[in-house]
């Protein structure tokens, strides 16, 4: 079996979580709520493109605010757009923030 080139294995990475993961996300599938933490999708605008790029985060609701975090600390991209545009939108629930 051949394997995949880098590009390749990164455009497939990018296919699943855009097609597969972030619909469902978006749709409030696995949101805070019952639980104390669960999954939101998190749109930044592009620091460089400038074009809107969405992320299915973990994330949990404390008195009524949203926290999400990153284990890449500062080299996570929706980090880096978030510090050049801080606003942003976000579905937990299904319902757009």
């Amino acid at each position: 079996m051949q394997e995949m080139s880098d590009a390749t294995a990164g455009w497939a990475r990018e296919a699943e979580a855009e097609f597969l993961r972030t619909p469902a996300v978006r749709a409030g599938c696995g949101s805070p709520g019952l639980l104390p933490a669960g999954m939101v999708v998190f749109e930044t605008t592009g620091a460089k493109s400038g074009l809107p790029r969405r992320v299915p985060l973990l994330a949990t609701v404390l008195e009524g605010c949203l926290f999400v975090g990153t284990a890449r600390s500062g080299r996570s991209h929706w980090l880096r757009n978030l510090r050049a545009e801080p606003r942003v939108r976000y579905w937990p629930a299904g319902l757009e923030h």
